[in-house]
């Protein structure tokens, strides 16, 4: 899927130097469980011609852009999300809330975000079909410090989902 975020004002010297994305992916299999992986082609994922975002150093509950610093990142929903994705409601990697708000940043390295071994399952038993729609939002942020280029940038982005 292409994603297209709105412009960021960089000139703005206020908060809100924010752009945000999502894309939606619905798996069915009938194997029983499934994964699902995210990774950019590149290191930094969000790049221009001449500059570039940080990767989001994650996961974090909640999305924290230091003033000086720009940043890319990712945060799924769904019901089979990863536990390093679930969170209690003030900390990644606990709980049973899967609504989003853990945020992470892309590697070339492929990175879990469902596993649906961690995750109630739910099966149509008129099927025997495990089906779930995972949501990934995007978020990049320039530091309301930040010079940043003002430029088009780009991520080329990898979704793979494989039954286990």
């Amino acid at each position: 899927s292409d994603i297209t975020m709105p412009d960021i004002d960089i000139n703005s010297q206020t908060d809100g130097r924010q752009s945000n994305g999502s894309a939606t992916w619905t798996v069915t299999t009938d194997q029983g469980t499934y994964t699902m992986t995210i990774k950019a082609s590149t290191n930094p994922a969000f790049t221009s011609a001449t500059d570039n975002f940080a990767n989001y150093s994650g996961p974090t509950y909640g999305w924290s852009v230091d003033p000086t610093a720009s940043a890319f990142g990712f945060s799924p929903a769904g019901p089979h999300i990863d536990s390093a994705y679930q969170h209690n409601g003030s900390a990644c990697g606990t709980g049973p809330n899967t609504n989003g708000n853990c945020w992470n940043g892309l590697s070339t390295t492929a990175r879990t975000i469902v596993d649906s071994e961690d995750a109630p399952v739910v099966l149509d038993l008129s099927t025997s079909f495990l089906t779930g729609s995972t949501t990934v939002s995007f978020r990049a942020e320039v530091g309301s410090a930040k010079v940043q280029a003002e430029e088009t940038y780009q991520a080329n982005i990898t979704v793979t989902a494989t039954a286990t």
